[in-house]
């Protein structure tokens, strides 16, 4: 086994019959050794892949490969198997205490954890794909964190938000003390947000306290504070960074109940386990509530406060139902009543390889415009098929190859396939001011029906080669390391050269200082450089970024043209910089 040409030492290789998902005796395991061989015996005579998870801190991705027959052969000798480059994550948390960890949640859901080293922290051999980083600690409230794909430009700056005590004091009818209470926090957007900002995690706490007192800290910001104890129900909103030290009075009141069944609209067989939200229409600080159906597709959802809500359904395999707006009526129960769900269809295709041979074996992710993922194998023909997927657009994703369809409502299946090899295949060196970027994330989107997009990254000296791509209009975008929103080139493929595209970055950069009203710096203010059109005024956001604790700031990579800077700050309102 080798990565790069190099042998991989400690290297864990798990064999699974075809279709086995549980985990492994440790007979079907084996390490490799100092040449990178391992050795697997007493296997059953059946098609075995295999799973191979590089060693713990390896820059190097996990990887499955297969499947292989024994058969009758006394060894069966597999070959070199080479593991392939995982993504690296670079990033900082500015103002982090001491004692934070970094936890990356990768999009294999994988869990990473590494303790930060002066603010900075560093990750090697991600998978592709949407991740998610958090930066907490076991002994401080507050936390930093983000969402972004892989791969993508770095380092990642992140700001600790230091938590603030808010004190709760719960009251029920006539005054008495809640001295037992289940609390759930969720986050509300800033109005002065930016539109990608990360939200604080939505938790819930259960507690008593005789006196019905309860402590929590919050990060600043606006939340909606919601209680419930048995039938009784309350919410509230509260600005932390304004209610912080206060003591708030929650009063709560009789809830009421919503109940209703989920069904497939085929048969209209009961669908159990579907997940039920009952969450308040144009009342922000009603609370959100949850249940789960049970066999007989039956839920009822207790303590749901008067007024006007609606009811969001949603079963793995079938379309998102969402009811119209309800009436929730003080001393009423509120029956919805047979809820019909459209089952979900397939998608269906057929993987080649860079020879034109169909690829056995080959890993397919259909990944849903809702979230959902799902996964599965090409047989001996390279062929796939993914099912109970719900209706709307899918993408289809193949190593680095993502090809997107759309699933029509009501539709049983549709064939999207995926040819590794066909197309154009771009290669070209993206600069700056003639030097290098390495590291820099490439995003190539096809613009054609059944569009496609691919992602690499440059190397050391700048170089970058996409997997092949249909001829057609396409767009490709440029992420440096380092920097917050990408560099866009509209091209025809092929280019006039054939297969070779150059990249030339801004070499620009706008600095200055935010100050307030009374001359003093304001630190961590978001800020926007705007480029105007003809006639001045702001037309798209180039850059992003963020002041200094000094006030001061830099976007760079900026083109030569006529802009103007945006910056905003809770509790300092915002200001524009006059067009420059």
């Amino acid at each position: 086994m080798d990565a790069g040409g190099g042998a991989v030492q400690g290297a864990r290789v798990e064999a699974r019959t075809v279709g086995d998902a549980r985990a492994r005796p440790a007979s079907d395991t084996a390490v490799t050794g100092p040449a990178g061989v391992f050795f697997l015996d007493a296997l059953p005579a059946l098609a075995i892949r295999l799973r191979i998870l590089p060693p713990a801190g390896s820059p190097w991705r996990a990887a499955e490969t297969g499947p292989f027959s024994p058969g009758s052969e006394v060894a069966r000798n597999v070959g070199d198997l080479t593991l392939r480059h995982g993504h690296e994550l670079r990033g900082s948390a500015a103002g982090a205490p001491a004692d934070a960890v970094a936890r990356v949640v990768d999009s294999e859901n994988d869990i990473h954890e590494i303790p930060l080293e002066s603010g900075a922290f560093a990750l090697d051999g991600l998978p592709p794909g949407t991740a998610t980083v958090e930066v907490l600690s076991p002994n401080a409230a507050g936390s930093a964190r983000a969402t972004l794909r892989l791969p993508t430009g770095w380092p990642l700056a992140l700001t600790w938000r230091a938590a603030a005590p808010v004190t709760l004091r719960l009251r029920g009818p006539r005054g008495r003390a809640v001295t037992s209470a289940e609390l759930t926090f969720d986050p509300r957007v800033r109005e002065d947000a930016d539109d990608d900002e990360e939200l604080p995690r939505a938790w819930t706490l259960r507690a008593g306290d005789v006196e019905g007192i309860y402590s929590v800290e919050l990060e600043p910001g606006p939340w909606v504070v919601s209680a419930r104890s048995g039938a009784w129900v309350g919410a509230a909103p509260i600005d932390v960074a304004r209610d912080a030290g206060a003591q708030l009075t929650l009063l709560l009141t009789r809830g009421e109940t919503v109940r209703g069944f989920v069904g497939a609209r085929s048969g209209s067989r009961p669908l159990e386990g579907a997940r039920v939200v009952v969450e308040p229409f144009g009342e922000a600080d009603a609370p959100v509530l949850r249940g789960i159906t049970d066999a007989r597709g039956g839920f009822e959802i207790a303590g749901v406060t008067p007024g006007i809500v609606r009811v969001v359904v949603q079963a793995d395999g079938h379309a998102r139902w969402t009811s119209s707006p309800l009436a929730v009526r003080s001393a009423e129960t509120t029956d919805v009543g047979q809820i019909e769900l459209v089952v979900g269809g397939a998608v269906t295709g057929i993987v080649r390889d860079t020879s034109g041979t169909p690829a056995r074996g080959a890993a397919v992710v259909a990944e849903h415009e809702d979230g959902t993922i799902r996964e599965t194998s090409t047989d001996l023909h390279g062929r796939f098929r993914v099912e109970h997927l719900a209706a709307g657009s899918i993408s289809l994703r193949v190593g680095d190859v993502r090809r997107f369809v759309e699933l029509p409502l009501g539709a049983a299946e549709v064939t999207a396939d995926l040819d590794l090899g066909a197309g154009v295949v771009l290669r070209g060196r993206v600069t700056t001011d003639g030097r290098p970027e390495p590291f820099a994330g490439i995003t190539a989107f096809t613009l054609g029906d059944g569009g496609q997009e691919v992602r690499v990254h440059t190397a050391a000296d700048g170089r970058y080669e996409l997997p092949p791509l249909p001829p057609g209009a396409a767009r490709i975008e440029v992420l440096a390391a380092g920097s917050e929103l990408p560099t866009s080139v509209p091209v025809t493929l092929p280019v006039a050269d054939e297969d070779w595209l150059d990249i030339e970055l801004p070499a620009g950069g706008v600095v200055g200082e935010v100050r307030d009203d009374a001359g003093r710096a304001v630190g961590g203010a978001r800020l926007w450089l705007w480029v105007l059109d003809e006639n001045g005024l702001p037309a798209a956001v180039v850059a992003r970024g963020t002041s200094s604790g000094e006030g001061r700031f830099t976007l760079q990579r900026v083109a030569a043209g006529r802009y103007e800077v945006e910056a905003r700050r809770a509790g300092h309102g915002e200001g524009r910089s006059p067009p420059f």
